[in-house]
C-alpha cells in the first residue's frame, strides 16, 4: 500500500510539472487585476491581528517563553498517548480471504469446504455480490500455494447499499462469527486484494505484521511459533493470529514382507510403481 501511495504522488508531481501549467496557460486569464481580492482583505486583517500579538510577546518575555515551554510539554505529553500508523489502510471496497486446511488435505476436501463458505457468505450477508475461491497454485506459478490453501474473493455491493453492518471492521467480524462452526476444520485471515499481494511481495506473508523464526530444527521451530502466537494473541488489537503450517503432512510408510511377495511371484519394483501410481499417477501414454 506504500508502494501505491508513492506511485500516486510521483503521478501528481508529473501532471503538476506537464500538463497543469499547459492547461493553466489556456484556461486562465492572462490580464492581471491591482484591485485588492478577497484574500488581499483577510490577509490584511490576519497581519493586524498578528502585529498585536508580536506586541505583546515581545513586551511580555518571560511569559511568552514559559507558555510556549509549557505548550511544548503538554503537547509531548499527549504525543506520548497517541497511536502511530506508517500509512493508513486504503479501502478497496472488496474482501480477500486466505483459507487454510490442515496440511495433506486432499483437494475434493478443499473444494468441498470452499463451496460451504461460499454458501454461508452469500446467504447471511446481502451485500455480497459474488464469492470467488482459488485452491492451490495456478497455471502461471508465480504465486506457489498448496492444494489445502485457497485464495477467497469476496466481491462487495457499495458500501451504501450495506444493511449487515456499518463499518469494514464490523462486517469482517460477523462474517468470521458466520464462519465460526468450521474453524475447528479450517483457518481464516481476511485482509483486502491489493493489501494481500502486496504483503506477500514484500514480506513473504500475507499477513500485515509476521514474525519469522530461523532454525533447523522443525519442530522447536514449531513450538516456539506456537508459543509466540500466545503473547501476541494477548497483544490488544491482534486479529487472526495464525501458525504457519510447516509440519504435520501426513505420510505413509510401507513395510514389505518379501516372503508373502515372493509367493504371488511379483517384485518391489512393479509394487513401487503400483503404490506411486495410486498416490500420484503416472503417465499413461503420449500423442500428437
Amino acid at each position: 500500500m506504500a508502494k501505491t501511495l508513492v506511485f500516486c504522488i510521483i503521478g501528481a508531481l508529473i501532471l503538476s510539472l506537464t500538463y497543469v501549467p499547459m492547461m493553466a496557460s489556456l484556461f486562465l486569464k492572462r490580464t492581471i487585476s491591482t484591485s485588492p481580492t478577497l484574500a488581499d482583505r483577510f490577509f490584511d486583517k490576519l497581519n493586524v491581528v498578528y502585529k498585536k500579538a508580536l506586541n505583546f510577546s515581545l513586551r511580555h518575555v518571560w511569559f511568552t517563553v514559559l507558555s510556549s515551554f509549557a505548550a511544548l510539554a503538554v503537547s509531548l505529553v499527549l504525543f506520548t498517548r497517541l497511536g502511530a500508523e506508517f500509512i493508513p489502510t486504503l479501502d478497496e471496497g472488496d474482501f480477500a480471504m486466505q483459507m487454510t486446511l490442515p496440511a495433506g488435505s486432499s483437494l475434493t476436501r478443499s473444494i468441498e469446504l470452499s463451496n460451504e463458505v461460499e454458501r454461508i457468505l452469500l446467504e447471511r450477508f446481502p451485500e455480497v455480490k459474488h464469492v470467488v475461491a482459488k485452491i492451490g497454485t495456478a497455471e502461471v506459478p508465480t504465486d506457489p500455494m498448496a492444494v489445502e490453501d485457497a485464495d477467497i474473493m469476496i466481491i462487495m455491493k457499495p458500501f451504501k447499499e450495506w444493511t449487515s453492518a456499518k463499518t469494514r471492521a464490523e462486517m469482517v467480524g460477523k462474517m468470521k462469527d458466520a464462519l465460526e462452526p468450521l474453524e475447528e476444520q479450517a483457518e481464516f485471515n481476511f485482509s483486502q486484494p491489493i493489501q494481500l499481494r502486496f504483503n506477500e511481495l514484500m514480506t513473504g506473508a500475507k499477513a500485515d505484521i509476521a514474525i519469522k523464526l530461523y532454525g533447523e530444527d522443525m519442530d522447536e521451530l514449531y513450538r516456539k511459533a506456537k508459543e509466540a502466537a500466545v503473547y501476541v494473541e494477548q497483544v490488544p488489537g491482534a486479529a487472526d493470529v495464525l501458525v504457519e503450517q510447516a509440519m504435520g503432512l501426513p505420510q505413509l510408510v510401507v513395510s514389505y514382507d518379501r516372503a508373502k511377495i515372493a509367493r504371488y511371484g511379483m517384485n518391489i519394483e512393479e509394487l513401487n510403481t503400483i503404490i506411486r501410481t495410486a498416490y500420484a499417477g503416472r503417465s499413461g501414454g503420449y500423442y500428437i
